[in-house]
């Protein structure tokens, strides 16, 4: 992948109206499907699970099983979320956000009622990817075809992170992933900026760079850097601001341009950020699933943004949505993603370094 070239030019943008009517064709022609309640034929099982990573981490997610029973027999759904802190999210909350809508969900409730029942979020992705996941096994149908894609999904290649707290560490970090098409240098602190991307760059010359700011830069450092930035090939600064302070930012000019990530999570959000912003980060969690991600893509690309797609820490199961959502993006940063290794769901996506190859049929949709 050339960083920031549209990887393949791959057709994955839809309205909201138009996934909705996906949605509501493709339950009409299963055999056996109705938009009315199924009382008793669907059950939801919710189980946190506390997974070991291969660096001796571990790995908490929240899974969501559904099983429905259909004339072909039972047919298991499943999602999965890791919640946010920087939301308020805790396995615990999104545990009972799931847990309140589960006499709706076991009556039977269409998939395009749910962004009316719950608000956006972890937990709403975790169902919603899970409803997907149940519809394509019942209709015997990807997801990506489901969504009305005449081709299957490519591989995807990822940025690379690297924590930047000093130009010496960067530099040595930098020179380890010089083979990776585009770096993600986490900055969080405005201060050295300059002398660290400069050992970025002078590490890592055929790489693209993009900064996370982490929101946690001052307007000054902003002013200050931008236009030296642009020299030094940076592509995007994300997020140099609390969301709810940026609001100035369309006063002036940037030499690089500006990626909202925190300030824009879904399609309601996008109006709020036009002429502050050049791109927006979208994750499943942030905009509360596939549904409603691929709608603030589209409605994005509309408007004339560049788009990122990036996923929380996950299993193979919880990135493989994330994986249609990439489809087509400007970039994509999936470095957060765990070395699992047998803890991982199976058949696991097959990774080559920065390179996420798409998922089997059993995994996931």
């Amino acid at each position: 992948m050339v960083a920031f070239a549209r990887q393949a030019g791959y057709p994955f943008s839809m309205t909201l109206q138009q996934i909705l009517a996906r949605l509501m064709e493709s339950a009409a022609a299963y055999s056996g499907f109705s938009t009315s309640r199924m009382t008793n034929r669907r059950r939801l099982n919710i189980q946190a699970e506390r997974l070991p990573v291969l660096d001796g981490s571990h790995l908490d997610i929240l899974s969501v099983n559904l099983l429905e029973q259909t004339p072909m027999g039972p047919v298991p759904g499943h999602g999965e979320c890791t919640p946010d802190a920087a939301f308020g999210e805790t396995i615990e909350t999104v545990f009972h956000d799931v847990e309140a809508l589960r006499g709706r969900i076991e009556a039977g409730m269409p998939h395009n009622e749910l962004r009316m029942e719950m608000d956006k979020g972890a937990a709403r992705s975790a169902l919603d990817c899970a409803l997907w996941d149940l519809e394509a096994k019942k209709t015997q149908t990807r997801v990506w075809a489901l969504l009305g894609n005449q081709k299957p999904p490519h591989q995807i290649i990822s940025a690379t992170s690297l924590n930047c707290t000093t130009p010496e560490e960067t530099a040595q970090a930098a020179r380890a992933a010089s083979a990776s098409p585009l770096l993600r240098l986490v900055i969080p602190s405005g201060e050295s900026v300059l002398s660290i991307v400069r050992a970025a760059r002078n590490n890592a010359p055929q790489s693209r760079l993009i900064i996370d700011a982490c929101g946690r830069w001052s307007a000054e450092q902003i002013g200050m850097n931008s236009l030296p930035l642009a020299g030094l090939g940076v592509e995007f600064i994300q997020q140099p601001l609390p969301p709810g302070e940026d609001g100035w930012l369309s006063d002036f000019y940037w030499g690089v341009p500006l990626c909202a990530g925190n300030s824009c999570t879904d399609t309601a959000s996008l109006a709020r950020i036009k002429g502050r912003y050049h791109a927006v980060n979208i994750s499943l969690e942030k905009a509360g699933g596939l549904t409603e991600a691929l709608a603030l893509k589209a409605a994005a690309e509309a408007e004339g943004f560049a788009v990122i797609i990036s996923a929380r820490p996950a299993t193979s199961r919880g990135l493989a949505p994330a994986l249609l959502l990439a489809q087509g993006a400007r970039a994509v940063d999936f470095s957060a993603i765990p070395k699992l290794g047998p803890a991982d769901r199976h058949p696991p996506i097959h990774q080559n370094g920065h390179i996420f190859h798409p998922p089997e049929s059993a995994l996931w949709g």
